[in-house]
C-alpha cells in the first residue's frame, strides 16, 4: 500500500532524505494531462516549487528499519555537523537547495574571505593582547616595585678637600668626598591593566597559529573543494551491519548516541573556550589593557572586543570540526569491526562475506590514515603545546589571586580534554582492531561452518597480512604507548618536583 508526504525541496533525493508518512492514498480515476502541462509542471518543480510528493511503503513507518534509522541519524547527527562546517567556510550555503540563486553563490565567495579576516585578526590579536600570559618566566608571579639607586659625583674631586687624617702610622691621606645621593624611586611595576611585552612569540603564538591555519586550509581542500562525504559512506555501511531489530552493545540506535555525544562533547568544548577567554579577560583585566588604551570607552572599543570574540569561536570551532569529523569515523569503525567479529563469533555469515567486510575496513583506516589524520595531526600538536605549556603556568604559579589559580586549571583543563579524547579513540580503534584479529586466529583452531582447512588456512593468512593502524604523526596509536608515555611523563615531573627543580619546597608539592 503507499502514501504521500509534503516536504520541503532538497538538491539530494537521496536514501537518507525520505521520511517516515502515514496518509494512504485512495484509489483515484486516472488523471490526464497535455504535454504543455507536464513541461510546466517539469519547469515548476526545478525552480521554485515549494512541495514534493514522495510514494514510500506503509510497513516502512510501522516497523523499525535501516532507511527510518538513517534519516534519524542525518537529522540528530549530520545535520548539526553540515551547520557547523558551513558556519566555519568548509561547506557551501544552500548545498540542498534545488534552486541555487545568485545569492547564495555571492555568500559563499564573501563568507570565507570573512572567515578568513577574522581568523588572522584573532592571530594578530592574540599576539598583541599576550592571549593567556603563556610566557613561563614572567607571568607565574605578579610583578613588584623594584626602586634603584644611583650614584651621583657633585663636585670633582679636588673640592671639598677634608682636613689631613693622620693614622697610627703616622701616614697622611686626603679623602675627598663622594656622595651617594639615592635618587626617587623607579617603578618597575607592571599594573594589571596594562598589556605587558609579549616573549618567545614565535614558538607560543606563531607556530601554533601557522599550524592552525595550515588544518583550516586543508579542511577547506577536502570539504569544500573536493565535496568530502566519507563520514556519510562509514555510517550508511556501518548501519548496514547492524540489524533495526537487533538488541545488545552493536544497535542503530547506539550508534546516534554515541554520534550525539561527540557533537555534545564538541559544543560543550567550545563553549568552554569562550568561558576561558572570559575569565583570561577578568583575570589580568585585559579589555583596559594599553594597546586599546585610547579607544576604551568607545563603541570602537567593544566592537573590537566583540570581533575578537567571533574570530575565537570560529577559530575553537575550527578544532572542533576537525576532533568531531576524526573522533566519529573512528568511533563507527569501532561499531563496524565489532559486528564483524559478532558475525564470526556467531557463525552467522559466510567467510567469504567477511573477508569482504574485513577489508572495507582496512579501505576505510586507510583512508582515515590519509588528509584527515594528517589534518588531525597538526590540531594534536596545538593541542600538546598548550596543554604543557599551561601545566608549568599552573606548576610554577605565585600568584595569590584566587582567579589566577581557577584560571590556570581551567587552561590546562580544556585543552588536555582534546588533546586526551583524540589519542583515547585512535587508541580504541587499535585495541578493537588487535581483538578481532585475534578472533580470526580461533576460527582456524575450532573451524568455521563447513569450510575447509585450506580456507582456514587462507583466511588466516589474509587476516595475518592485512595490516592497518589508526595513525596520527604517521604513528600508530597504542594503548600500550599511551600508557607508557604517561607512566613516563608523571614519574619524571614527580622526580623534578621532589628535587625541588621546577618547585620550591611547600607543604602542598
Amino acid at each position: 500500500m503507499a502514501q504521500a508526504e509534503v516536504s520541503p525541496l532538497r538538491t539530494q533525493d537521496t536514501f537518507m532524505d525520505r521520511k517516515p508518512v502515514y496518509g494512504i492514498l485512495s484509489p483515484s480515476p486516472p488523471l490526464t494531462f497535455s504535454g504543455e502541462e507536464l513541461m510546466h509542471a517539469s519547469f515548476m518543480s526545478s525552480t521554485g516549487s515549494a512541495v514534493r510528493v514522495e510514494i514510500n511503503d506503509i510497513e516502512e513507518s510501522l516497523l523499525p528499519s535501516t532507511s527510518a534509522a538513517l534519516r534519524r541519524c542525518k537529522a540528530q547527527v549530520l545535520r548539526p555537523y553540515w551547520r557547523l562546517l558551513s558556519f566555519i567556510g568548509w561547506r557551501a550555503f544552500g548545498r540542498e537547495s534545488i534552486y541555487y540563486s545568485k545569492c547564495w553563490k555571492c555568500l559563499n565567495i564573501i563568507y570565507p574571505v570573512f572567515v578568513i579576516i577574522l581568523l588572522l585578526f584573532a592571530y594578530a590579536y592574540a599576539v598583541i593582547a599576550c592571549q593567556g600570559r603563556l610566557n613561563i618566566d614572567d607571568d607565574i608571579e605578579p610583578s613588584t616595585l623594584l626602586p634603584l639607586l644611583t650614584t651621583k659625583r657633585h663636585h670633582p674631586v679636588s673640592s671639598y678637600p677634608l682636613p689631613n687624617i693622620t693614622n697610627s702610622w703616622n701616614s697622611t691621606q686626603v679623602v675627598h668626598a663622594i656622595y651617594t645621593v639615592p635618587s626617587t624611586p623607579v617603578s618597575r611595576h607592571i599594573a594589571a591593566d596594562e598589556t605587558p611585552h609579549c616573549y618567545h612569540i614565535f614558538t607560543s603564538y606563531i607556530v601554533s597559529d601557522i599550524l592552525h591555519f595550515l588544518a583550516f586550509c586543508m579542511g577547506v581542500w577536502i570539504f569544500r573543494c573536493q565535496e568530502n562525504e566519507e563520514l556519510n559512506a562509514l555510517i550508511e555501511h556501518t548501519f548496514l551491519q547492524a540489524s533495526p531489530l537487533a538488541t545488545g552493545s552493536i544497535t542503530q540506535a547506539k550508534m546516534i548516541k554515541s554520534m550525539r555525544w561527540i557533537l555534545v562533547f564538541g559544543g560543550l568544548w567550545t563553549l568552554s573556550t569562550l568561558g576561558l577567554h572570559g575569565l583570561f579577560l577578568g583575570t589580568f583585566h585585559v579589555y583596559n589593557s594599553a594597546t586599546l588604551e585610547p579607544l576604551v570607552g568607545s563603541v570602537w572599543h567593544y566592537v573590537i572586543l566583540g570581533v575578537e570574540l567571533i574570530g575565537i569561536l570560529i577559530m575553537n570551532s575550527v578544532n572542533t570540526a576537525v576532533v568531531i569529523n576524526y573522533a566519529t569515523q573512528c568511533e563507527m569503525l569501532i561499531y563496524y569491526i565489532r559486528a564483524i567479529d559478532r558475525k564470526l563469533q556467531e557463525k552467522t555469515a559466510d567467510l567469504r562475506v567477511i573477508m569482504q567486510d574485513v577489508l572495507r575496513v582496512k579501505q576505510a583506516i586507510s583512508r582515515l590514515n590519509g588528509p584527515t589524520a594528517r589534518m588531525t595531526s597538526l590540531c594534536v600538536i596545538n593541542f600538546s603545546e598548550l596543554t604543557v605549556i599551561g601545566l608549568c603556568l599552573l606548576i610554577l604559579n605565585k600568584f595569590k589571586d584566587i582567579l589566577v589559580w581557577i584560571y590556570r586549571g581551567c587552561f590546562v583543563v580544556v585543552w588536555i580534554a582534546y588533546l586526551v579524547f583524540l589519542l583515547v579513540q585512535a587508541s580504541r580503534l587499535n585495541s578493537t582492531w588487535s581483538k578481532f584479529k585475534q578472533s580470526g586466529l580461533e576460527v582456524r583452531v575450532f573451524g568455521y561452518q563447513t569450510c575447509t582447512i585450506q580456507e582456514l588456512d587462507s583466511f588466516l593468512l589474509f587476516m595475518g597480512s592485512t595490516k592497518s593502524h589508526a595513525k596520527l604523526f604517521n604513528i600508530p596509536v597504542k594503548p600500550s604507548y599511551l600508557l607508557g608515555i604517561l607512566v613516563l611523563t608523571t614519574f619524571t615531573l614527580l622526580i623534578l618536583i621532589q628535587t625541588n627543580v621546577i618547585v620550591k619546597a611547600n607543604w602542598f608539592l
